[in-house]
């Protein structure tokens, strides 16, 4: 995992510089604004912004941030309290930590994070190449296929996890219900191939040929993308 951190205070950057590489990941330090406003664009997987002290400008650049990158970002905030968490995860931040850090802690939220954001591509598609990319964003319930983003509903992005986390794999309709609803299927009064005709129609590029999506005959239904597409 490649980390982007900005901060301008040196003597925790070195500290996180330091556990961040034991931990096996690539990290850079940014400590102004206009510098990261150039790397930030480069290939990082996840952004840490640090508040310091709480002020005005450094709010100001954090939501200019946010707009100019779809990078998970985990915020370090400058106090253990509600507000300034709440603020900054309704201005798009994906976590928040506060002072003092806990490393490990931090680091596993980090690697959570990069977890959920994985892109994959479509079958037969150059990942690097394709107009058709499709990945999974938890900021919320969404989908990103070739560069726009589709709103799903809680049930079908839960459907969309459950399918991708078992890619190549049948997954059953009892399996699925206990998984999104957490009830045998019996027991759930909706109609689960009727979720499943939803999501093809935001998902898939022609729905009644899917490619993402296939139904498993008697076995339940699987996800056919390619293979993630990690560092």
């Amino acid at each position: 995992m490649k980390i982007l951190l900005v901060s301008d205070d040196k003597a925790m950057n070195e500290l996180l510089r330091e556990e961040i590489q034991k931990a096996g990941h690539e990290i850079t330090l940014s400590e102004s604004a206009s510098a990261t406003w150039r790397t930030i664009r480069g290939d990082f997987d996840l952004l840490i912004y640090d508040l310091g002290e709480d002020s005005h400008p450094k709010w100001q650049a954090f939501a200019h941030w946010r707009q100019i990158t779809d990078l998970p970002m985990l915020v370090i905030g400058p106090l253990d309290q509600e507000e300034y968490a709440v603020r900054a995860l309704h201005m798009g931040a994906d976590d928040y930590v506060a002072r003092p850090l806990h490393i490990a802690e931090l680091i596993a939220r980090c690697e959570a994070l990069f977890r959920r954001d994985r892109i994959f591509a479509w079958p037969g598609s150059s990942k690097a190449e394709s107009q058709e990319e499709l990945a999974l964003s938890w900021r919320p319930h969404q989908v990103k296929i070739g560069g726009r983003y589709v709103e799903l509903t809680p049930i079908e992005f839960k459907l969309l996890e459950v399918l991708w986390q078992h890619r190549g794999q049948p997954v059953s309709r009892d399996e699925l219900a206990r998984q999104v609803w957490g009830k045998e299927r019996k027991a759930v009064n909706t109609n689960l191939s009727l979720y499943i005709w939803h999501l093809r129609q935001k998902i898939e590029e022609d729905p009644k040929h899917p490619k993402l999506i296939l139904t498993r005959w008697r076995l339940g239904y699987s996800f056919q993308g390619a293979d993630v597409a990690e560092d």
